[in-house]
């Protein structure tokens, strides 16, 4: 019923330009989605500082830094993640429910000796091939229009699409485990369908995405 990635892959990794100067980190974001700061320290307070320097007066809001270290501190651990284990392609931030904030900043404190590579994916362009895809254009309307659970345990409760669009016309993407269809889906079972198509959709092309390493800034 719904797309399935096939031969031959489209290639939709982003792979991040670094800069310098927080003020071009801007421009790069908005023309490629991420962007690397080099020479940025390795502090909590560094890491609010460089969100001041990028957005200037636009920022609203800049809440503390949670430590993230194997699987997460403030975070639960995802059950069978270790150290070696390769995390696939997820949406950071669904934690917030709808209320995840519009940017994400990640401050190398330590990189890890082995492994530790990330890698992201333009999404825009994963909506368009999947919609040029035998059954994808219904795929595509009911990601964008059919509400599911988004809520992660003991967070904030969220409902909605898993593509949802934003007020500058820019597609927004939701993945992780926990989505799973409302309580008062008329149809869970197509929900269901939905959902693993998504999750597989992803992981598939996402293992053509280019990699890459964040490290620390070093020292002066």
């Amino acid at each position: 019923m719904f797309p399935r990635a096939s031969g031959p892959y489209p290639h939709l990794g982003v792979l991040p330009t670094t800069v310098s100067d927080p003020a071009d980190a801007l421009d790069r974001v908005r023309r490629d989605g991420a962007v690397i700061v080099s020479g940025v320290g390795r502090t909590a307070g560094d890491a609010r500082l460089l969100g001041h320097r990028i957005f200037g007066d636009s920022v609203l809001a800049i809440p503390d830094a949670a430590e993230v270290r194997e699987g997460g501190i403030k975070d639960r651990r995802p059950a069978g993640l270790t150290l070696h284990t390769r995390s696939n392609l997820h949406t950071d931030g669904f934690s917030y429910g709808n209320l995840y904030p519009d940017y994400f900043l990640l401050l190398c404190e330590q990189d890890s000796p082995e492994g530790g590579e990330s890698f992201l994916m333009d999404g825009p362009g994963l909506l368009a091939w999947a919609g040029s895809q035998p059954a994808g254009p219904e795929f595509v309307e009911r990601l964008r229009h059919q509400p599911i659970d988004q809520t992660e345990p003991g967070k904030r409760h969220a409902t909605g699409p898993m593509v949802v669009m934003s007020d500058s016309g820019r597609a927004m993407f939701r993945r992780f485990p926990e989505q799973q269809p409302s309580q008062d889906s008329s149809d869970p079972e197509t929900d269901w369908a939905m959902i693993a198509a998504w999750h597989t959709l992803i992981d598939d092309l996402g293992l053509f995405c280019p990699r890459f390493k964040l490290e620390p800034a070093k020292p002066s």
